[in-house]
């Protein structure tokens, strides 16, 4: 009779077939029921059902209940213990159903699960199943009609290990169960994200969730009192708050927006995560926008270089993009169609920005101030473009203007700051001849018109080729003119 209800329960509500391999029943003043190998082929209607591979599968179920509840078309249950459950959910869209519902009511007042495994199948070949590992869960109030209270405990895998999440779901819907509703809140804390190989960091995480399971919108905050990438190993405090859409059925997280800050910096994105089906991790895709950011503090995040060579207020637009696997995230980081643009830009190293500032003045014709004591401080402004790819930047593009002169220039930084490399050209206000005085002067005169631009034979200032190359916070700037190579002053 146990095995005849349990069976016919399992199969209106599913409308599937279901099996149960072995079960038991014992008297001792009420019914005790143990149960194993409980199957349900096929979830979804007009689905058809694999018997090798159930929709539903349990290793073992007990629990115990009065004979007059055994006999009542609408027994209640007080307590189910379960273990070993996975449940595996296609692609498919469901179809509309016409079964008839059970025409009978099972309340269960509290179920507890032991490792519980839910599988999304891959609406995409090249995407791998979304799972989710449940260590523990707890229903109370399981009913067909209402919803469920319900307590888990997940394993979110690396970062995030083990968590736990209270919620309700339900009405369960057992045509579809990807429909069901959902809706509850989580709270990570200091979690160390060091797992994942290439970051650094204790990871605090808050936040709320409602929808489906199979699409469930989560908004929360983050906080990393401690965040840094191996190729600095410069923590920073980083901050975000997101709005995310999970989309098992999809294999994929939904990033609708994601607004972060670390020191003077604000940045935006919005993309797709997408779990790689060869390398079993995720992929990542989404539009940096970084308006209101400090040159300070991406360097310093970013690079190895202490302090960063340069200050400066910063924008910066490109596709980031990070590739699954199991190497580093700043060797799988990159960057296409990035554009850039920095205003106030002035240079870390005290010597260097002497330097700069001695050849402005030199570039405007003043070089009788070209001193520590006379020079006046500048700023140079930038513009350009940029690409990334393992933890190197290029520069395809870059235009520099600061008082007295433009540059034009392109090369490479790598962010492990073992070098930079620019080449490219300067424009100044200033003839060759008038960059310097005395003696010097004399005898660049003859080359103003070889090396002058404007309209009238150089009168327009001069055009140089210009060579910056460094290590570290350090660059060497020099120029060759008449095959004579000429240091800027104080940078070798």
């Amino acid at each position: 009779m146990v095995r005849g209800r349990l069976l016919q329960t399992f199969q209106q509500r599913f409308h599937s077939p279901a099996t149960i391999d072995d079960l038991r029943v014992h008297y001792t003043g009420q019914i005790q029921v143990d149960g194993r190998g409980l199957r349900v082929q096929s979830v979804l209607t007009g689905v058809p059902g694999d018997p090798q591979h159930p929709m539903l599968q349990v290793q073992e179920f007990h629990f115990h209940l009065s004979i007059l509840a055994a006999l009542s078309r609408s027994p209640r249950i007080h307590h189910v213990r379960i273990r070993g459950v996975q449940l595996d959910l296609p692609a498919a869209a469901a179809q509309a159903s016409h079964a008839t519902e059970p025409d009978r009511e099972v309340d269960l007042e509290y179920a507890e699960v032991d490792d519980a495994h839910i599988r999304f199948a891959s609406s995409a070949a090249d995407r791998a199943p979304l799972t989710f590992d449940l260590p523990h869960l707890v229903f109370r109030g399981v009913s067909r009609s209402r919803p469920i209270r319900f307590h888990a405990v997940v394993d979110n895998g690396p970062p995030l290990g083990i968590s736990e999440t209270d919620g309700t779901i339900g009405p369960w819907n057992f045509d579809d169960p990807r429909l069901t509703p959902l809706q509850g809140a989580f709270t990570f804390k200091d979690k160390d994200v060091s797992s994942v190989r290439g970051l650094h960091g204790r990871l605090s995480l808050d936040g709320h969730y409602q929808g489906t399971v199979a699409n469930m919108h989560a908004e929360g905050t983050t906080n990393d009192p401690a965040f840094a990438l191996d190729v600095s190993s410069h923590p920073v405090t980083l901050r975000t708050k997101f709005a995310m859409t999970l989309l098992p059925a999809q294999n994929a997280v939904s990033l609708e927006r994601v607004e972060g800050s670390f020191g003077n910096t604000i940045f935006l994105c919005h993309g797709t995560a997408v779990k790689d089906r060869t390398a079993d991790s995720f992929r990542l895709d989404v539009q940096l926008d970084t308006a209101g950011a400090r040159v300070e503090d991406a360097l310093a995040l970013a690079t190895h270089t202490t302090p960063p060579v340069m200050r400066g207020a910063l924008s910066l637009t490109g596709r980031l993009q990070m590739r699954a696997g199991p190497e580093s995230v700043s060797r799988k980081l990159s960057l296409g169609g990035g554009t850039f643009a920095i205003s106030g830009g002035t240079f870390s190293n005290p010597g260097v920005q002497q330097t700069f500032d001695e050849l402005a003045e030199r570039a405007q014709g003043n070089p009788k101030h070209a001193t520590a004591q006379r020079a006046a401080s500048v700023t140079a402004a930038a513009r350009g473009t940029v690409t990334m790819r393992n933890a190197v930047l290029r520069f395809p593009q870059v235009h520099v203007t600061s008082p007295g002169s433009q540059a034009t220039l392109h090369g490479t930084y790598s962010l492990d700051g073992t070098q930079f490399v620019f080449d490219g050209s300067v424009h100044t206000e200033a003839k060759l001849s008038n960059m310097t005085s005395g003696l010097k002067s004399a005898l660049l005169k003859p080359f103003n018109g070889l090396f002058g631009h404007g309209d009238h034979g150089g009168s327009g200032g001069a055009t140089l080729p210009l060579h910056i190359q460094g290590v570290g916070g350090v660059p060497h700037l020099n120029t060759h003119i008449a095959g004579f190579r000429m240091n800027a002053p104080g940078t070798d």
